[in-house]
């Protein structure tokens, strides 16, 4: 009886060893996240300043509120856990906004707003970095324009596409997905989808319901 109870209190405690060991590598895993910056999408903004700036000095001015705008809110996360989903998108928006710098406003970007006044958290740079990925791997021009929806329905975003596969696919995105994936576990169970069905691209994003300051 003694050696059975020393047993159990001793499995106990390697479980909860293991536990708290899966948490602190999903909280590594969520810094590591969090701390990248793509210095591909920096230099290719600065190389377009660069050109606006010799072409066009007000057009120039306009571009430098867009890349502020965005590595802005960037930066101002980066030490943050969660953030609200609104928040989120708003990046998401000034990114789409560089993007179509260089793909001549190919891109259309919308956000079903009906669902928007419920309030969700979401872990920043989520959002940028799914449809950085959908953007590397799709082909855009002025004959096929690449149009990304994005909804919530319940307590999962969802960014929805036609599939348009480039011939050569761009997997840069893959070991970050990888990271964000580990991420996830550090708040849930359940990471995010990419769902390819039917000719449909589908991402399914969990949210997070705000913690109350009051608990």
């Amino acid at each position: 009886m003694y050696f059975s109870i020393l047993y159990s209190v001793n499995i106990n405690k390697i479980q909860i060893g293991l536990a708290e060991k899966a948490k602190n590598d999903s909280e590594i895993e969520l810094e590591a996240y969090k701390s990248k910056m793509n210095p591909e999408l920096l230099n290719k903004s600065l190389e377009t300043l660069i050109c606006y700036a010799a072409k066009d000095p007000v057009l120039a001015d306009d571009y430098i509120s867009q890349i502020s705008d965005f590595y802005r809110s960037i930066l101002n996360n980066k030490r943050t856990e969660l953030i609200d989903l609104k928040n989120e998108l708003e990046t998401a928006v000034n990114y789409i906004a560089l993007q179509n710098s260089w793909n001549n406003d190919n891109i259309d970007f919308k956000v079903g707003a009906d669902k928007l006044s419920k309030q969700f958290n979401i872990i920043p740079g989520t959002v940028y970095l799914f449809l950085e990925y959908v953007i590397h791997n799709s082909i855009i021009s002025p004959i096929l324009p690449l149009s990304i929806n994005c909804k919530i329905d319940g307590d999962i975003l969802f960014i929805e596409c036609l599939k348009r596969d480039k011939i050569q696919k761009n997997d840069n995105q893959g070991f970050e997905i990888e990271q964000l994936n580990k991420a996830y576990k550090f708040y849930s169970d359940s990471i995010p989808e990419i769902i390819d069905k039917n000719g449909i691209l589908l991402i399914k994003i969990p949210l997070f319901e705000p913690i109350s300051k009051n608990k």
